[in-house]
């Protein structure tokens, strides 16, 4: 593989797969007992999403309900849209809820929004609010060093895993995030001891395999990433992230139909994922398929503007 294929590899991509535990917590029941007396039956924690969508979006065209119901029929709708992955649609409800009922479980539903969107900033701006308000657990350090990461805020990410190891020395999710965080930094030799580290408790934990695969086959060591790969797809084999990052490995490497492959599964379990379809119009543009590419460039800008713009500025080519 040649120089210029690893330089414009994935750094996007990799914050977002190494976050993914973390950012993806669900929202669900951020307001715990909303008024099933005035609220459709429907429109209730639990039901289709389909069908809560309508309810609540029902129950917020009365222009006299009170702002107690109002504040929990956007929160149900949002939650709704969250789940049928259309963050683009869940961010203005759960930002509209937020300023007739501000709580914290809400702030922690738009710093997961936001890091999902690609408004890095935003997002680690929630979770300071939610760590300064205290306690400051290691879960909301690790959620702030994601989003630090993603920004492109090498150091302060580093220091933010630092803080969850100091409350938790074997927390195994803060030291893979700490070896993507050396690795976007560009210190190999600090990101593979933190895998090593990982793995050698857990051998069986896919997001730090696929990082180990990712960082050695940059390198041009396929032989010995590849296998970590297989093994993390082994044991996930319908996590739409970790087929994401696989597609990102096999982009790296120029093999671009597998690329292709794995994107379009990781596109059958979420469609709206706009690293998959952007890493998907740049496979496509490889072999010839212009039109397929735009379209699903286009795709990908339509749902997560955001998250293109990271990526782009990231340097994927």
């Amino acid at each position: 593989m040649c120089g210029a294929a690893v330089k414009n590899s994935l750094p996007a991509l990799k914050a977002l797969m190494t976050v993914a535990a973390i950012v993806l917590l669900h929202p669900a029941g951020v307001v715990a007992a909303p008024d099933t007396s005035i609220l459709s039956l429907a429109c209730l924690p639990g039901k289709p999403v389909n069908e809560t969508i309508e309810a609540c979006t029902k129950v917020l065209s009365d222009p006299n309900i009170d702002p107690q119901t109002r504040a929990n029929a956007l929160v149900l709708r949002g939650d709704a849209h969250f789940r049928a992955n259309q963050f683009d649609l869940a961010r203005p409800d759960f930002e509209e809820a937020r300023k007739i009922k501000d709580i914290p479980a809400l702030t922690r539903a738009l710093g997961q929004v936001y890091m999902v969107l690609g408004r890095t900033e935003e997002a680690a701006a929630e979770y300071t609010k939610l760590i300064d308000a205290g306690p400051a657990t290691g879960e909301l350090y690790n959620a702030r060093g994601g989003a630090y990461q993603n920004a492109g805020r090498f150091d302060d990410s580093i220091a933010d895993f630092n803080k969850v190891l100091a409350l938790k020395p074997n927390d195994l999710l803060a030291l893979n995030n700490r070896a993507a965080a050396y690795w976007k930094k560009g210190d190999l030799a600090a990101a593979i001891k933190d895998l090593d580290a990982v793995l050698t408790v857990n051998p069986d934990m896919p997001i730090a395999l696929i990082n180990r695969c990712h960082i050695l086959t940059r390198q041009g060591h396929f032989d010995e990433g590849l296998p970590s790969c297989d093994r993390a797809e082994q044991l996930d084999p319908n996590n739409y992230f970790l087929l994401t990052a696989l597609c990102s490995v096999r982009y790296d490497a120029g093999q671009f139909e597998s690329a292709i492959a794995y994107c379009n599964r990781s596109l059958e379990l979420m469609p709206r994922m706009a690293p998959a379809l952007y890493l998907r119009a740049l496979a496509k543009t490889k072999p010839g398929m212009e039109e397929e590419s735009k379209a699903d460039m286009a795709e990908a800008i339509q749902f997560q503007p955001d998250i293109v713009a990271m990526m782009t500025r990231s340097g994927m080519k």
